[in-house]
C-alpha cells in the first residue's frame, strides 16, 4: 500500500475511472456484467444513493 501511495502521490501512478454510470443496488449486476465484458476502461463505480453528489472521484 505505501508502495502505491507513492507512485501516486506525485502522479506516476494514474487512476482511471470509467464514465459510464451505474446508479443504485439494482445496477450492480450490470455494472459487474460490464466489468467482465472488457469494454470497461479503469475503475468501474456504483453509486449506491442516487442523491449522492456527482463530483468527480478524486482517487
Amino acid at each position: 500500500m505505501g508502495t502505491l501511495f507513492d507512485l501516486f502521490s506525485p502522479g506516476t501512478l494514474k487512476v482511471f475511472v470509467d464514465p459510464k454510470q451505474f446508479v443504485g443496488l439494482g445496477s450492480v449486476a450490470d455494472a459487474v456484467e460490464y466489468l467482465h465484458s472488457g469494454e470497461s476502461l479503469g475503475k468501474v463505480i456504483v453509486c449506491i444513493d442516487p442523491k449522492f453528489s456527482t463530483q468527480s472521484a478524486k482517487l
